[in-house]
């Protein structure tokens, strides 16, 4: 490991001689012999070790974003809380530099899709039930359908969640009471 570092900054160090259009081959090469072997974070430098960047098994906050669909600031916030397995680092006043492990965001982001799959949107919970709004609300305030504010949760898209259990249980109790009406009347 030593010797891979003191051989990356040796590279980083003759890659301002050796030019990318003359040198390209070698730069290549050494690109995929870093990728392979060198297992901590590399900060890229004008687009130096692409390779290692990209397939690496650390990975910037900039590409996590994307991946949890969250903001970076909240990924910061939860490899500060170790959450994540990562590291931040401070550039200077203003901005951070994170890393995390590719492995750990993937934990992360499967623990809480599981978690929100027990769940449903605002949304679809008004089309479910086809009520409207203060009708749900006041459904949830009255303790009939649980829910979580889903920005506590850092599910995707924030908002309000509700239990997808207590969802299916008023539906069956709507679907219930329609099938004890009388086929011929408006009465009960």
């Amino acid at each position: 490991m030593a010797s891979l570092r003191k051989s990356l900054d040796t590279f980083i160090a003759i890659s301002t001689v050796l030019l990318r259009d003359e040198c390209g081959f070698l730069h290549d090469v050494f690109e995929k012999a870093v990728a392979t072997h060198w297992t901590g974070p590399i900060r890229r430098r004008s687009g130096l070790l692409h390779a290692v960047c990209e397939s690496g098994q650390w990975i910037s906050v900039d590409k996590a974003e994307g991946i949890a669909h969250l903001g970076g600031k909240t990924i910061i916030a939860l490899v500060r809380r170790q959450r994540m397995d990562g590291f931040v680092v401070r550039k200077n006043k203003h901005r951070h530099d994170c890393w995390i492990r590719r492995e750990s965001l993937n934990r992360w982001v499967a623990r809480r899709d599981r978690k929100l799959a027990r769940y449903i949107s605002w949304a679809d919970a008004r089309r479910a039930l086809g009520l409207g709004h203060l009708t749900v609300s006041t459904l949830a305030h009255a303790g009939l359908i649980g829910f979580v504010d889903g920005y506590a949760e850092y599910f995707p898209y924030g908002g309000v969640y509700f239990v997808r259990e207590d969802l299916l249980r008023i539906t069956q109790a709507f679907q219930g009471s329609a099938n004890r009406r009388h086929p011929h009347s408006n009465k009960w």
